[in-house]
């Protein structure tokens, strides 16, 4: 092992992974086998509720000691909760530890074949604790997004009925936050919306215009007088969501300015066919401003190289509008 750890410092240490790939599978089976044929599996029937008692007791507290843990590093309490039944079974190195004691006499046999017992069976039972993870994480972050809905909802109701002419921003992701910082430097008003409800939570306290909802929902944009705003901008990254919302906000709002950010060509077609009044998409953007570099850095001067870029824009906002080419 301290061999092992010298050369992975080393310039040799591709060349020691590529030698050493081909028998770690090995290894590893040949290393549960051979703990699986230790494992006295008669206990379970002679000690059942005993050895459930342990199970559950090494679970429960390891369980508890990992969620605080991840709590302190920064997880909301679903996710850490999730993480902590995660890895609330034993480890394989318990099997080591056990082992190596039992033959030094250090541990009795008897409770040493228990101890490896119980491991096994918080190593069987793993998949079951990573489901009931999920679903307790799910519940858990599903309320607090319905308790942050609801926090101030009276101050809330009141913000929102004087947002009034604001640009709505629903999504307020790396897109959403660039886009009110640049509002916000030119002092133009806005109101936000972000599903996130920790996000939602911490901006909030830091007095930005962000609430935690789904600007899809028609009866949400109505607070925000959203037939009044000077535009709406949809920037979340999903596109089926995307798509969704221009068509709520369009059946409801027919006059309402949206704008739209797509993931690609396609999803730019679909957005544009159902009521966005402009698309922005993400790859086209970027392949521009990169051409608009290279084209610079070839000689060519401003001028002309923001020409083109416009040309590429008109020529691209056009070709949503073709109709569909039979396939």
């Amino acid at each position: 092992m301290i061999a092992g750890l010298l050369l992975a410092e080393t310039e040799f240490k591709h060349e020691v992974e590529l030698m050493v790939e081909p028998f770690k599978g090995l290894l590893m089976g040949l290393f549960f086998m051979t703990v699986g044929m230790s494992i006295d599996t008669r206990q379970v029937l002679d000690a059942p509720l005993l050895l459930a008692a342990l199970v559950g007791g090494l679970v429960l507290i390891k369980a508890l000691v990992v969620a605080l843990l991840l709590r302190i590093g920064g997880l909301p309490w679903g996710r850490a909760v999730e993480g902590g039944l995660l890895l609330g079974q034993g480890g394989e190195f318990a099997f080591v530890a056990i082992g190596y004691a039992v033959t030094s006499q250090v541990l009795d046999p008897a409770l040493g074949a228990r101890v490896m017992l119980v491991v096994g069976l918080t190593l069987f039972i793993t998949p079951l604790l990573a489901r009931l993870g999920r679903t307790v994480g799910d519940r858990y972050d599903r309320a607090a997004r319905e308790r942050a809905a609801a926090l101030d909802d009276h101050e809330s109701v009141h913000a929102l009925a004087s947002a009034r002419g604001r640009v709505i921003i629903a999504g307020f992701g790396r897109v959403g936050q660039q886009l009110a910082k640049l509002l916000g430097e030119q002092q133009i008003p806005f109101v936000a919306f972000e599903c996130d409800a920790k996000l939602v939570s911490q901006l909030h306290a830091e007095g930005k215009p962000v609430y935690f909802g789904n600007a899809a929902r028609p009866e949400l944009l109505r607070r925000v007088h959203a037939d009044e705003a000077p535009a709406i901008v949809l920037t979340m990254d999903h596109p089926a969501s995307a798509l969704q919302a221009v068509r709520g906000i369009r059946r409801e709002f027919p006059h309402a300015r949206l704008y739209v950010r797509s993931r690609d060509e396609k999803h730019a077609r679909d957005l544009r066919r159902a009521g966005a009044t402009v698309v922005v998409p993400e790859t086209l953007e970027a392949s521009l401003q990169l051409s608009a570099f290279v084209l610079e850095a070839m000689g060519l001067d401003e001028r002309t190289v923001d020409g083109i870029v416009d040309q590429e824009r008109k020529v691209f906002a056009a070709r949503l509008l073709e109709p569909d080419r039979p396939p």
